[in-house]
């Protein structure tokens, strides 16, 4: 990385990456607790009430788990060099050059204002690479980003 080199995703990326591997997990086995709790023949028998909850809280988890995993763990670490974009996650690395970018969408509906950039060939990464820029950044990230020559 040279010093020319800005990185336009946030510090917070790798956080991101790593909740839903904690928030998951722990939200699973409390389901599982619940329901073998409720099964159970000779365990304390829920009431009516609490199996709904039960219920609805196994609906939430799985929606929960769902989002959360389609919103947080395509995220990126982007760097942007003077001749196209770094793209780094965790132990790989790659470049895009500008010509390579097809298309620039977001920021998107989540809190974390992902923006999303399209690619005219697929890299180790997928067709496209989505990121989250520094807070209360997206809009000028995306209008940096579109102000780049793609061609």
């Amino acid at each position: 990385m040279k010093l020319s080199d800005r990185t336009i995703s946030s510090r917070l990326t790798y956080l991101w990456k790593f909740f839903p591997y904690v928030i998951l997990p722990y939200l699973m086995a409390w389901t599982v607790f619940g329901w073998v709790n409720l099964l159970m023949p000779f365990s304390y028998t829920l009431g009516r009430l609490n199996t709904t909850s039960l219920i609805l809280f196994t609906l939430f988890t799985a929606l929960f788990g769902i989002v959360v995993v389609r919103v947080l763990l395509p995220l990126r670490v982007v760097i942007m060099a003077t001749d196209g974009l770094i793209v780094k996650e965790l132990w790989k690395n790659t470049f895009v050059p500008f010509s390579a970018i097809a298309s620039i969408h977001g920021p998107d509906w989540s809190t974390l204002n992902r923006i999303k950039i399209e690619l005219k060939t697929a890299t180790r990464f997928g067709p496209s690479i989505v990121f989250s820029p520094p807070m209360f950044q997206a809009r000028a990230v995306l209008s940096s980003l579109r102000s780049l020559d793609l061609s």
